[in-house]
């Protein structure tokens, strides 16, 4: 037949370091993500803190109670 002709930019990555970088990036902008919608929120600075006090306590009444 013919030789497989292979062309490589010399760029290698391994799987642990791609799955790495994934895991970095994601949580990056998971992090970016909350500030922004947190500065960007339509309420007002005391309604909104009053909101996330709210919301802390009940996901840790949840995971508290392994629901």
């Amino acid at each position: 037949m013919g030789k497989k002709i292979v062309i490589s930019f010399g760029v290698k990555k391994s799987q642990k370091g791609s799955k790495k970088g994934l895991t970095i990036s994601a949580a990056v902008g998971a992090a970016l993500g909350a500030v922004a919608g947190i500065l960007f929120a339509p309420k007002s600075g005391k309604e909104l803190r009053s909101n996330l006090k709210e919301g802390t306590a009940s996901a840790a009444k949840k995971a508290a109670s392994g629901a």
